[in-house]
């Protein structure tokens, strides 16, 4: 029995030999995996956190009120701030500096979104 093996050096699933004469080197060689990973998404800070849902909730509130500009004149205001106080997002958190920073995103979140609806129904046109 020959000893030749194939470019890898390993035999074929019968233990004879395997013949390469005619391949090509460069197809014969094994893939690799990339090295690096994909780059991960940027994870949010907590006050990016609360700023996101505070603003999903001004527009939720501005959704309810009617989408229209007629309410954001004082109640989509009163609104806003009553659903901070509800929600409990002028507080701190208890010492807790994850929860302060959320709470202060999501009222400043909220406070984002009243200006928002201003510009858009008050501008100058």
């Amino acid at each position: 029995q020959d000893s030749a093996s194939s470019e890898d050096g390993l035999m074929d699933s019968k233990d004879e030999p395997v013949d390469n004469s005619n391949s090509n080197v460069f197809a014969t060689k094994k893939k690799r995996r990339p090295t690096q990973s994909p780059t991960p998404m940027p994870t949010l800070t907590p006050f990016d956190q609360g700023r996101e849902a505070g603003r999903d909730e001004a527009d939720r509130l501005w959704r309810n009120a009617g989408n229209s500009c007629s309410s954001a004149w004082g109640s989509f205001q009163k609104s806003v701030n009553r659903q901070i106080r509800t929600k409990g997002w002028n507080r701190g958190g208890n010492g807790d500096w994850r929860k302060r920073a959320f709470n202060k995103g999501a009222s400043a979140g909220m406070k984002e979104g009243v200006v928002e609806k201003e510009k858009e129904c008050f501008r100058d046109s």
